[in-house]
């Protein structure tokens, strides 16, 4: 009886109702709208993260990780071909890319900078690792001799593609080693501190200019199906290694980016929500006012404010599921 005349109420005030339902429909419409915004823009920052840099994830020594060593070649994978077979094995993994991260000097002849090298093998990872930024040039094709160069970097040696650096590191054996290389591009990772010291090169050239075979880590490429914890299951059963998705490994640039934009986004939700629920307690208030006399002949049939007060609310209730 009660949603009966409810519904009634509802379809004999129709401007009323409207005025009502517009807010609610908008107030929804707002936040469908700004979540979807919100998760575009988490969603792109992910693959970013993941296309450009770490790939899903990566499997390093176990203990490797968030720890320095004074030799930290010692540490690197000694048998990664295995390592590498083992891994591609697993359901949903894609593909598996060695890397190496490495310290060096890199000199134009005039000036010499500190610069940390990522090196992999540029033709395997290019369908991939597909969303680096190149501002000139063009990214690494698997040529030997080839290196890339991190904005801040070529700005502050003045080279360009074409231009010749040399880098200068020291080998595994404690040794000085030097390598001529020609500068292939200029990407940039939208982080200034990183673009001024980074630079990349062929996994070869950088074996060669540390004098080693090992990797410092395997980057895992999983398919659309392909679950994280499948490659953390199946690295937890190898001996001496360990899985780590690019969420943990990103901790500093894309995890707190992913938490600040999701606080962000919590304070604007509830913004709007108060909003919208002051244009329905403005609405279902002017709502009261309008309809004074038709609330007090029905107390004066014998209606409780309990009724009263259950009937409107009824009426509200039918429009919000509306």
């Amino acid at each position: 009886m009660l949603v009966r005349l409810a519904i009634g109420n509802l379809f004999r005030h129709p401007r009323r109702t409207l005025l009502v339902f517009a807010t609610l429909a908008v107030g929804a419409g707002m936040l469908l709208f700004f979540r979807a915004f919100n998760a575009g823009v988490l969603e792109e920052y992910r693959q970013v993260s993941i296309h450009s840099r770490y790939g899903h994830g990566s499997v390093f020594t176990a203990g490797f990780w968030g720890k320095s060593f004074e030799k930290p070649w010692e540490h690197w994978l000694k048998d990664p071909q295995n390592v590498s077979s083992a891994l591609v094995q697993v359901p949903g993994v894609a593909n598996v890319f060695p890397r190496l991260t490495f310290a060096a000097l890199i000199t134009n002849g005039s000036k010499t900078f500190n610069g940390v090298g990522t090196a992999g093998e540029g033709r395997r990872e290019a369908g991939f690792f597909n969303r680096l930024t190149m501002n000139d040039g063009l990214p690494l094709d698997g040529t030997p001799g080839t290196i890339l160069l991190g904005r801040g970097l070529a700005r502050t040696l003045g080279a360009q593609p074409g231009s010749t650096v040399t880098l200068l590191a020291n080998t595994v054996h404690g040794s000085l080693n030097s390598s001529v290389l020609t500068v292939m591009g200029i990407f940039e990772t939208g982080i200034q501190a990183l673009d001024a010291v980074a630079f990349r090169t062929e996994l070869s050239d950088a074996q060669t200019l540390v004098d080693t075979d090992r990797v410092e880590s395997l980057a895992i490429a999983l398919n659309p199906s392909g679950e994280w914890r499948d490659v953390r299951e199946a690295a937890g059963r190898m001996a001496g290694v360990q899985a780590l998705s690019f969420e943990e490994l990103d901790q500093t640039y894309y995890q707190n980016g992913v938490n600040w934009l999701k606080s962000q986004a919590g304070v604007f939700e509830r913004i709007i929500l108060l909003i919208v629920l002051l244009g329905i307690f403005n609405a279902v208030a002017v709502t009261v006012l309008e309809r004074g006399p038709e609330i007090a002949c029905a107390r004066a049939n014998g209606e409780t404010r309990r009724d009263v007060f259950l009937g409107i609310l009824a009426e509200s209730a039918l429009l919000a599921l509306a």
